[in-house]
């Protein structure tokens, strides 16, 4: 079954009344958690639709490299937006090593993202709109 008919069964079947279960080589089964059940549910919507996820583990802090992972930058570029004041982090004691809260980190990211949306979007109106002259506006178009 691909992806758009397990959303279609999913909506059909109205999501929550439907169970998971894990079925093994064996045939042996293995109920999953209504919890669980709901993550993969939304799995399922999410890459029917086309769009990312992630599912990250109910962590409180994360370590530079995984917030660098979680925002797409490298370690250093973390570290310097937590010199900037743009992401806080917290040292561990007794160490050099830092730690950060994954809800600053993921709502960081989420600001981003709207702000990059929102730069698309205002430059597809300025190409739209004619704004830039001739000069610019064909290299823009060029760059991309």
């Amino acid at each position: 079954m691909d992806i758009e008919a397990l959303k279609n069964f999913l909506r059909d079947h109205d999501g929550a009344s439907v169970e998971v279960e894990l079925v093994a080589a064996d045939g042996s089964r293995a109920s999953v958690p209504a919890r669980v059940a709901d993550v993969v549910r939304r799995v399922i919507g999410a890459a029917a639709d086309g769009r990312a996820m992630d599912v990250v583990d109910d962590v409180d802090e994360v370590t530079p490299n995984e917030a660098a992972a979680l925002l797409g930058v490298s370690r250093n570029t973390v570290l310097k937006l937590v010199d900037e004041g743009d992401l806080t982090a917290r040292r561990v004691p007794g160490s050099r090593h830092r730690r950060l809260p994954r809800a600053d980190v993921m709502a960081f990211r989420a600001r981003r993202r709207a702000l990059e949306n929102a730069l698309a979007a205002a430059a597809e109106v300025a190409l739209e709109e004619d704004v830039w002259d001739a000069e610019l506006r064909d290299g823009a178009q060029t760059a991309r």
